[in-house]
This record gives structure tokens, C-alpha cells and sequence, in this order.
């Protein structure tokens, strides 16, 4: 399962390209994702927090490379 630290990092990551259009809500589910699994120890959160990383990892290579 994805940590609550690699979620908030990847938020941090997502929220410098802010220019891109899906920044915003992707840092913003990022985040939520993050609460989630802080609220709810054990949730099935696995398969929505790697999409959510995957989606963060585009916008902050894509954009650079």
C-alpha cells in the first residue's frame, strides 16, 4: 500500500507545476488519498493510490523532460 509520506511528497512534487491543468486536482486528490488512509488504517486504498502516483509522476516528468 502507498504511504501517507509518499503521497504527501508526491503532492508537494504535483503543486510546483501548477501551470499544468491537472496539477491542481491531482495534488488536491494526493492529498485526500493521504487523509483517507490516515483516517482509516488497513483501507483498500492500493489500486486508487498508485493510480494517483502514476498520474503525479506524468505531470512532474512530463513536464520537465
Amino acid at each position: 500500500m502507498s504511504s501517507v509520506d509518499e503521497l504527501r511528497t508526491a503532492s508537494a512534487e504535483v503543486r510546483k507545476y501548477w501551470g499544468v491543468p491537472t496539477a491542481q486536482p491531482v495534488a488536491d486528490l494526493l492529498d485526500f488519498e493521504a487523509d483517507l488512509i490516515e483516517r482509516v488504517p488497513g483501507s483498500e486504498m492500493q489500486g486508487r493510490s498508485r493510480l494517483l502516483l502514476s498520474l503525479a509522476h506524468v505531470i512532474t516528468k512530463e513536464t520537465t523532460g
